[in-house]
């Protein structure tokens, strides 16, 4: 490496955030999004077998606490968005 040379790393700006902090809110989000998308595929797949037994001609039993667990996981993901 040249004498000038600079790291890669030098032109970057450096941050005032300490790094805990930094590492606390990611860890928050990653666990959130962990989270939030299993409430996602909980509810799809309930959607996806309900759906199945209405093409079946058969009745889909607890309609309102299916609907209700897919509006509170779309609920939480909007929220998140604004």
């Amino acid at each position: 490496m040249a004498a000038d040379a600079k790291k890669p790393d030098e032109d970057l700006p450096r941050s005032t955030v300490p790094q805990i902090v930094i590492d606390t809110q990611l860890e928050h989000w990653i666990r959130w999004t962990l989270e939030s998308n299993i409430a996602l595929a909980a509810a799809l797949k309930q959607l996806r077998d309900s759906y199945k037994l209405l093409q079946a001609g058969k009745p889909v039993k607890d309609a309102d606490a299916i609907l209700a667990e897919v509006e509170a996981a779309l609920k939480t993901v909007e929220e998140s968005s604004m």
